[in-house]
């Protein structure tokens, strides 16, 4: 059987910008270097499964309206999700599936129910044209990709990426969930939820009054292939976090109170859960529940390794690769000719072929040094905040210079000279304390004394 010319036409359409778009994603995994076997990605010695989202599939359903006389059709998918015809007037019909003017709109909206399905689109996040996978987020990814594995064969536990605020925990979620085409769903999470915050969402109408919508915790875990980010969760007060427990061991469902009754939500097979938590010495976090700590599973995200000291001082590219996407003039290279770029001129690796790059553009060995000198200050900092925080220095720092702040400075670089105060105008200003304001400022003037 022949599908109509308009029908026809739409289809085609639908398929070229579906194999468009799976080119796309072929490329963003090859940039990036994540590419295994068809239907996987690769991270090190570690696959990472691919989501293929299965074929839209939707049924009506006839909803008994008031009296019992008629039925309001719809049209609803296995996740709940339903789909009024006409959102002003219910579709009244015989209650009957078997009456054939029941039948008969059930196959004249069949159309607009495929289309409205089919149009749902998954928040999959955006890839960015900035990001990189250096080779310690390389090492990071597998450590996640093997712990989200074990979680997806045992259908269990959560992993937490814990470190620093800015060490790029959210980024490296959002990376793997575009690569792996996976839904995020964002719970945030703070001293002030409260129970019901993870359970329903109450709205405002003038004509209904206040009425409650399943929570996007609730609804997130019906979802095939999501990925729920817990983000924060040791800011949950830990009465909050351990009605979470149920969701992280074998059980992997959640209870909601209705009606005086008690229903069990089960997860979908294929959906992951994820937390992040910033350090204990943070304002309005608290200690991670034992009862969530004991079905978690932990890795810790910190700023890229720079300095490594192997018979001489040799420094590490993880961090200036990252900035040099932000770069003018460099946001074009490759990862490899960026790292054969910082070894001539950092490390003066003078043999390795990188003075054929920088022929003819004495600003790509320029903006590597100013580089250089950005992660040496951003590096100083933080072994100061990282020594007051432990106790091993009483010079006072809370203040962590993270990517965010190193990323500001190299957007500011393509704009301006003067190194040091660049830095100084996107660093200092948000420190509270007057000390510590001079102290970096103090800092900044000792690592680069000639600048």
């Amino acid at each position: 059987m022949r599908l109509p010319p308009e029908l026809r036409e739409q289809e085609e359409k639908r398929l070229e910008i579906l194999l468009s778009s799976r080119k796309t994603d072929i490329e963003h995994r090859e940039e990036l270097g994540a590419v295994g076997e068809a239907g996987e990605l690769r991270f090190g010695d570690v696959t990472f499964p691919i989501y293929r989202e299965p074929p839209k599939l939707w049924q009506p359903k006839l909803l008994p309206m008031k009296g019992g006389m008629y039925s309001d059709l719809v049209f609803v998918d296995p996740q709940g999700t339903i789909f009024h015809p006409d959102p002003e007037h219910p579709i009244a019909v015989n209650p009957d599936p078997e009456d054939e003017r029941t039948k008969q709109l059930i196959e004249e909206y069949k159309q607009k129910a495929e289309e409205y399905f089919r149009g749902i689109k998954r928040r999959v996040p955006d890839f960015d044209e900035h990001w990189r996978i250096t080779g310690y987020h390389m090492a990071k990814l597998e450590e996640i990709a093997e712990t989200l594995n074990l979680q997806l064969d045992n259908h269990r536990g959560v992993l937490i990426l814990q470190g620093e605020a800015g060490t790029g925990k959210n980024v490296l979620v959002d990376m793997l969930a575009n690569l792996s085409n996976r839904e995020v769903i964002p719970i945030l999470c703070n001293e002030n939820s409260v129970k019901e915050d993870l359970t329903y969402e109450f709205y405002y109408d003038p004509e209904k009054g206040t009425y409650k919508l399943p929570s996007k915790l609730v609804e997130g875990i019906q979802k095939p292939g999501a990925i729920i980010l817990f983000d924060e969760i040791n800011a949950l007060k830990p009465g909050i976090a351990k009605m979470l427990n149920s969701l992280f061991d074998y059980r992997r469902r959640i209870y909601l109170p209705e009606g005086g009754r008690e229903k069990e939500l089960i997860t979908d097979p294929s959906v992951l859960f994820v937390g992040t938590m910033n350090p204990q010495n943070y304002a309005g976090v608290n200690r991670l529940s034992p009862e969530v700590k004991s079905r978690a599973r932990v890795v810790d995200i910190e700023y890229p390794p720079f300095e490594e000291v192997g018979g001489r001082t040799q420094y590490q590219s993880n961090e200036a690769e990252m900035l040099a996407a932000y770069m003018d003039n460099l946001e074009g290279f490759k990862q490899k000719e960026f790292r054969l770029c910082w070894d001539y001129v950092v490390n003066r690796d003078t043999t390795n072929g990188a003075d054929v790059i920088l022929q003819g553009n004495p600003q790509i060995e320029v903006d590597v040094r100013r580089i250089y000198d950005v992660i040496r200050v951003a590096n100083r900092l933080r072994e100061m905040y990282g020594a007051y925080q432990t106790g091993d220095s009483n010079e006072p720092m809370d203040f962590p210079t993270s990517l965010r702040e190193v990323i500001d400075i190299a957007l500011e670089m393509n704009h301006r000279q003067g190194l040091k105060n660049i830095m100084k105008r996107v660093i200092v200003p948000k420190i509270d304390d007057r000390r510590q304001k001079r102290l970096v400022e103090q800092t900044i003037d000792a690592v680069m004394p000639n600048e």
